[in-house]
């Protein structure tokens, strides 16, 4: 007979279980709509986040990205290129689930970065902090060799230097920089 305190572990994993779930189905079913899905997105990233929930995060991580959670919050980015706020929630979202080279693949063959460039792209008027966290996004992808490898192609450079040319903030011009640098590294090691 299972005691009390595992009882209690296998009632607490599975009502973070559906808590996770049930965000995502959120995220899902507010897709049409950009504040929705930005507010649906943001309170699954609070489940995700190591600051928010210290002890579970690494699960929570593992069980989004088991459900999908990077093809839906890509979907998302998708739906609403160039909106500023999507751009930023989505971007801040996945940055959290790659953190590995397994769920990084994931999320690059979900096209994030295809998505993240257009969206970057379809708004030129980004803020800084907005194209310093899409930066941050593609250089943690590129940060894993095979994912590097599936990512990093000519229009991620024609993007990155034209990001480079349009900039001027120090935080985004070395996010870039650090984009560039590894995309240099890639070719070399091919």
């Amino acid at each position: 007979m299972p005691s009390k305190r595992n009882l209690r572990q296998a009632n607490a994993n599975a009502q973070r279980e559906q808590e996770i779930a049930d965000l995502i189905t959120a995220v899902k079913e507010h897709k049409k709509f950009k504040q929705l899905a930005c507010y649906s997105i943001q309170a699954l990233d609070k489940a995700i986040d190591p600051e928010k929930s210290r002890n579970t995060y690494r699960e929570n991580v593992q069980l989004a990205i088991s459900l999908d959670a990077a093809a839906v919050v890509c979907d998302i980015l998708e739906r609403h290129k160039g909106h500023e706020q999507v751009l930023m929630v989505c971007t801040e979202c996945l940055i959290k689930l790659a953190t590995d080279k397994t769920n990084a693949a994931v999320i690059a063959s979900n096209n994030a970065v295809p998505f993240l460039l257009q969206s970057i792209s379809s708004n030129p008027d980004l803020p800084e902090e907005v194209l310093h966290m899409a930066m941050t996004l593609l250089n943690n992808l590129c940060s894993h060799q095979k994912v590097g490898a599936m990512v990093l192609n000519e229009e991620t450079l024609a993007q990155c230097l034209k990001v480079l040319e349009t900039n001027s903030d120090t935080t985004v011009l070395s996010s870039v920089i650090n984009v560039i640098e590894k995309m240099s590294k890639n070719a070399v090691s091919e």
